[in-house]
């Protein structure tokens, strides 16, 4: 009997033991660059373990990068079981893109965002005054920008950011752009005074509509309208790139196309290598071009990201950021990381490679009026840096299939203007 006991003991010591190892490695950070000194470690520990937040492909958290709309909008929709389970209806809609169903979902209720019909405030950084809007109109409170401060305020999920100021927008910052790490707090405020479930109103008031009903439209315009004009960030050009965004975990395609400009770029460890098709249909290309006695050939298709990195840097280097940027990507908003890209140049004739000349010679009026044959577009033509973003470069195609780059091609589009974007 006392051998009993004494078994028993030991294996409740190894048992505790063993919880004591566990609790250890749970508080271990389960991001790279998230520490346990950390003010909000143990916040940012509950997100990630709920499922509200995963962190980027490299690992690490991001804790002081602003936190895009369309973010902030994933982590509501983690957090609410309802908004989760009407997400779950339209997850056919984001392959195209990633954020559609969530959005989908949350016009059904009505929740105040932006990016509904305008997907360029996706990308944007969410303000502190939307979220306080959201929290407040979630919880069955008004959705009036002053009230739903207050609301925030008086049961304690915010402190305000500057007490000392009179004015009770300054007190909170609410013009001030929410950080990854403050998003997560929130909503861990909330868990911890059991705000779990959505108020009955927005159950009992929520839309029946099918996508792309005037129903379903109608709601996106009128959620949309509900934000205060006072906590709209400036709308960034779709020309320019988000200040303080981050490199996403995964790819954008919309429409079935990978895509990437200035406002969508790529995973750091997005590697594919050039695209055996493009490689192919451009073979085809090259083969017919030469019936006109044109040799072609691609100097330049799949890039990496650390190669983009080193090629950016010597061309900021040489011109400086300003030029550079209109001429060439920064690392992860790169064409040719996608192995689509091809620049075209033709065989011996180095001097008009990457040159606006190219488009001059016969060899670049032919590819010109003939890649669409094989699929190809020309990414920048002339007189559309306002919409990609990029300086005209008529050596530069983006491999899109036969179908998409014949209608661009005949109907004068850029890739933006096809998608939507």
């Amino acid at each position: 009997m006392i051998k009993m006991k004494s078994f028993q003991y030991i294996l409740i010591t190894l048992l505790l033991i063993s919880v004591s190892f566990s609790m250890k490695a749970q508080k271990a950070s389960a991001f790279s660059d998230v520490k346990e000194n950390n003010p909000s470690f143990d916040s940012i520990q509950w997100a990630y373990v709920k499922g509200i937040i995963s962190g980027n492909a490299d690992g690490t958290f991001r804790p002081q990068a602003f936190l895009t709309e369309a973010q902030f909008a994933a982590m509501l929709t983690r957090y609410y079981a309802a908004f989760q389970t009407e997400a779950g209806r339209y997850k056919n809609l984001d392959h195209t893109v990633w954020s559609n169903s969530t959005y989908e979902a949350l016009s059904r209720f009505h929740i105040p965002l932006l990016g509904y019909e305008n997907p360029a405030y996706r990308n944007q950084p969410v303000s502190r005054g939307l979220l306080a809007q959201v929290f407040a109109y979630v919880n069955g409170e008004t959705h009036e920008l002053e009230g739903a401060v207050r609301y925030l305020l008086k049961v304690q999920i915010s402190t305000g950011q500057s007490p000392q100021r009179a004015n009770l927008l300054e007190q909170f910052g609410a013009n001030n752009r929410l950080t990854r790490t403050q998003a997560v707090v929130f909503f861990h405020r909330l868990h911890a005074q059991k705000k779990i479930d959505l108020a009955k109103p927005l159950i009992t008031k929520k839309l029946e509509a099918r996508v792309g009903s005037k129903e379903a439209q109608l709601a996106k315009k009128l959620a949309a309208q509900m934000v205060d004009s006072r906590v709209k960030l400036k709308e960034v050009s779709k020309a320019e790139y988000i200040k303080g965004q981050q490199l996403p975990a995964k790819p954008t395609y919309i429409k079935n196309l990978l895509f990437v400009n200035k406002q969508y770029p790529l995973p750091k460890q997005f590697a594919p290598g050039e695209n055996k098709t493009a490689r192919a249909q451009f073979k085809k290309m090259a083969t017919e071009a030469r019936k006109s006695g044109i040799r072609l050939t691609a100097f330049s298709t799949y890039r990496s990201f650390d190669y983009q990195t080193s090629l950016y840097k010597r061309y900021v280097t040489r011109d400086g950021k300003k030029a550079a940027d209109r001429y060439s990507a920064r690392p992860g908003y790169s064409e040719h990381q996608t192995g689509l890209a091809f620049d075209i140049g033709e065989t011996n004739q180095n001097k008009h490679w990457a040159a606006t000349s190219f488009g001059q010679t016969p060899a670049g009026k032919w590819v010109a009026a003939n890649a669409h044959r094989f699929g190809f577009i020309m990414r920048y033509p002339p007189g559309k840096e306002k919409v990609t973003g990029f300086m005209h470069e008529s050596w530069h195609f983006r491999y899109v299939g036969n179908e998409v780059s014949k209608r661009i091609y005949k109907e004068g589009l850029t890739l933006e203007e096809y998608l939507g974007i």
